[in-house]
Order: structure tokens, then sequence, then C-alpha cells
């Protein structure tokens, strides 16, 4: 998801609100608010200055988008990467190292991925996760559930279809239990809050 800050108060668009003090138009604009159709066939309120933080469907909409300057109406403030996409929901690659340190368990620092948290009500469509030590065995968890064993050198992929992942989650305190960096590569589903 990206953020995004309302420009309706565009130089290209006009002197709607001028402060009467210093002459100058007002930087947001206080009157100025329209109704844009967003990816879902609702109408969002956007009023000048406002952020918001949306998926990258709003993003065609800015000058980074390819909008001209006199014609975006939204500023791109923090972008997720992706490109914008002309519909309710869109796919982003992503991946994430856990360092799955000997001893360590689900709840230990860079253990835990949340993709649910990086991308607010999104989660992965797609998810292969590799276990890059030449040996031991680590414990996996999904979704603050679901658990299995994965040896070193081994993967575990869950295609379209098989499984929504929210959560990628390591423990390695098994006896004997050695370093065993975690890889993981996710096809995130990210949905409009629109």
């Amino acid at each position: 998801m990206s953020v995004f800050r309302v420009a309706l108060n565009n130089v290209g668009q006009g002197q709607l609100d001028v402060n009467p003090l210093t002459g100058l138009q007002f930087d947001p604009s206080i009157q100025r608010t329209v109704y844009v159709m967003g990816p879902n066939r609702i109408n969002r309120l956007l009023s000048d200055g406002d952020t918001f933080t949306d998926c990258n469907y709003w993003k065609q909409f800015s000058v980074a988008g390819g909008a001209a300057d006199d014609l975006a109406f939204v500023e791109l403030v923090s972008d997720d990467g992706s490109i914008w996409a002309d519909g309710a929901s869109s796919n982003i690659v992503d991946s994430s190292t856990l360092t799955g340190a000997a001893g360590s368990v689900y709840a230990t620092a860079g253990n835990e991925w949340d993709i649910e948290g990086d991308y607010p009500g999104a989660y992965a469509v797609y998810t292969r996760i590799i276990n890059t030590a030449a040996s031991g065995t680590v414990s996996i968890q999904l979704n603050d559930a679901a658990t299995f064993s994965l040896d070193g050198g081994s993967e575990m992929v869950f295609d379209i279809g098989d499984l929504s992942v929210t959560k990628v989650a390591v423990q390695n305190n098994g006896s004997g239990a050695v370093a065993s960096p975690i890889e993981v590569i996710a096809l995130v589903k990210s949905v409009c809050n629109t």
C-alpha cells in the first residue's frame, strides 16, 4: 500500500481561494473537495491536503504515475514500489529473510514476517519458503497457527489457490540447532481500501 496526499490546489487548476491577508492561494485549499470513483466503484471524498493509504490504483492520478503536473490531483508520499493497476486489487512480489538463529523461537526478533502488517488487508497468494542452511531442521509457523518442519537445503511452496499466508515465522531451538536463515518469497495480493 502506498500513501497519497490530495493535491487539488494545483497551480494549473486556477485560483479558487485566495488568502485575503497575503493575496496568495491557500495551501492546502480550504474549499476544495471532490468525489472520485475508486477501483471498487465506490466514490471517495478527497479534500485538499488530506493523506490516505490505499492500493496502487491511485498512482495513475499522480505525477509519478504519468499524469501531467497540471492534471495530477494526488501526490505520492510513500511508494510501495508497485506500478498502478486499474482494478480492485493488484499483486506485489516481495521477499524477506528470517534469521533463524540457533536457539531462537517464533517471537525472536528477525524470525517473523508479518505480511498483513506490511500490507494492511493483504495476504500472500503464492509463498515459497527456503531453508538456506546446508543442514538442520527448523519449525515454520504460518498465520500464527499451522506448523511444519523444514530441513536444511529444502523448500516448501504454496501455489496460488493452496493457502493464503498472512504471516511466516521460524523457530530453531531443537537439539544441536545451527543457524538456518529462511528465505521467503511471496506474491502479495493487495486489496484496495476504497
